[in-house]
This record gives structure tokens, sequence and C-alpha cells, in this order.
């Protein structure tokens, strides 16, 4: 299965030697944890890319905007329009949003049931550095959560040991960020 990190990663990143087998399998649970994770916090739709065909409806005579339904949007091979194919440069996509819209504020798509046919594709080939690098800090946390389960702290003279509670570290938070899928006013 694909995923945004890897084993090889976590396991660098937790200081375990790659000769030592013994937390290999659940170091394998916690990437697809991660994953799953990374996906639902982003509001993407998955990790793969995937290509898709999809027809949408228009509720009235002036939306010249809608949202696809898969995030994120890595290529669009075509739109269609009451059966006719739209240039390249008759739309753009708002990569943050996935909002497919028309160029020219002027025009709109026609209204009624599934007017509008889009072709595109959505996920990643590659995950990008920075997002594998956030899942092997959500998978490095919840293997070091795990093994303290439900310690808040400990202290012995001056050490002080506490494990997080947040689902999503902070540090991981601030890689996801810019991936974090930002629906339109219109779309609540």
């Amino acid at each position: 299965m694909a995923s945004f990190t890897t084993q090889a990663r976590v396991k660098r990143a937790l200081g375990i030697p790659s000769a030592v087998t013994t937390h290999d399998t659940f170091i394998d649970e916690l990437l697809t944890v991660a994953d799953a994770e990374i996906i639902a916090y982003c509001g993407m739709a998955g990790l793969t890319e995937t290509a898709v065909v999809e027809k949408y409806d228009i509720p009235d005579t002036y939306s010249n905007q809608f949202t696809l339904r898969n995030f994120p949007v890595s290529s669009i091979t075509y739109v269609t329009s009451s059966g006719a194919t739209l240039s390249e440069s008759s739309y753009y996509l708002e990569s943050r949003s996935g909002t497919l819209k028309l160029s020219n504020a002027g025009r709109f798509f026609p209204e009624g049931r599934q007017k509008v046919v889009v072709s595109y594709t959505y996920g990643y080939s590659t995950a990008p550095a920075d997002l594998a690098h956030a899942a092997t800090i959500i998978t490095a946390s919840h293997f070091n959560r795990t093994r303290h389960s439900g310690m808040q702290s400990e202290g012995v003279g001056g050490y002080r040991y506490r494990v997080s509670d947040q689902a999503v570290p902070s540090a991981a938070q601030s890689l996801l960020a810019k991936y974090k899928r930002l629906f339109p006013k219109e779309a609540i």
C-alpha cells in the first residue's frame, strides 16, 4: 500500500536501528493510521493519484464556479459544459479549495442536472517531502504515546517527561497547513 512515509524513516526518527525488527509490524500499522489522519485533517480524498470523470449539477443560471468532489487536484484533463468542451483558457482551478471557476466573470454554467462534466486527477504520484516528514512525525508520536499510554507526566529529580495528547502534533500541523483544503463560503 502507498504511504506518505516509510517504516525506515520512522525508525530513523525514533532512533531504532534498521536491524531491530521487533516493532516493524506495529510501525506498519501506525503508518496507515498516520495516512488516514493526514487525509482527514487536510480534507483530501486520498493519497494515491487517481483519475476520475464526474458530472456536476448546476443549481441556478448565475453559477460560474463549483467545488470539485476530490482533493487535492493535480490536473484537469477536460471540462465540458452542455456537451461542448471548454478551452483551457476559459476556466481555472483554485488549488487550495478545489474550486473550478470560469475565467470570464460574465460567463455562467448552464443550469440543470449533470450539465458539466470534468475529467481530472487528484492525489499524489509521489508524496511531497514535507507531507512525508509530517507523516513521520505523526507516526513517531503515536509510537511514543502508545508506549506511554495514559501517562500525563513523569518525574524523578530534575527529569520530567510528559506525552502530548494532541492527535496531530503541532510540528506536523505546521507542515500540513499549506495542504489543508480551504472550503469556499458558498460550500458551507
